[in-house]
């Protein structure tokens, strides 16, 4: 069941509206809160999805440079997602969570670029998101003659 982002969702300026942030799909709110505080403590912009059907919304929205998302949601799973964001966009900088490492290894074959077992660790986290950022960049940028 999708939700609108609340305020304290949204970025606190209009600056940081359009600046490219990490997006975080959970339809978990405790789970969606602990990955946002994490990404904010790592200096990270956040912006957070309680499923797929909002996920698109907001990665068509805005500039989006990575998705956090994970695996067993309601409606719209999260490999569905990453497969209808990899349609959209395909140097899609995505990032599976789950519990099960069998889903996992499903995200990445279908495209996710990172795949973290829960519970995630912080160093983890950040290290997974600035490697897809990374990977995104260089395949959006033009090769030097």
């Amino acid at each position: 069941m999708a939700t609108a982002l609340s305020t304290s969702d949204l970025p606190p300026t209009a600056a940081a509206a359009h600046a490219p942030a990490i997006l975080v799909v959970d339809d978990d709110k405790l789970a969606r809160h602990t990955l946002r505080h994490m990404l904010e403590h790592a200096g990270f912009t956040v912006i957070l999805a309680t499923g797929g059907r909002q996920a698109l919304r907001t990665f068509q929205e805005r500039p989006i440079a990575a998705v956090v998302t994970d695996i067993m949601m309601p409606s719209m799973d999260g490999l569905r997602l990453i497969r209808e964001l990899l349609m959209l966009q395909p140097s899609a900088g995505i990032i599976a969570v789950s519990g099960a490492e069998k889903r996992l290894e499903v995200a990445r074959q279908v495209g996710a670029k990172a795949a973290l077992r829960k519970p995630i660790e912080l160093t983890e986290l950040v290290q997974a998101v600035r490697l897809v950022t990374s990977q995104r960049i260089a395949a959006t940028e033009p090769v030097p003659n």
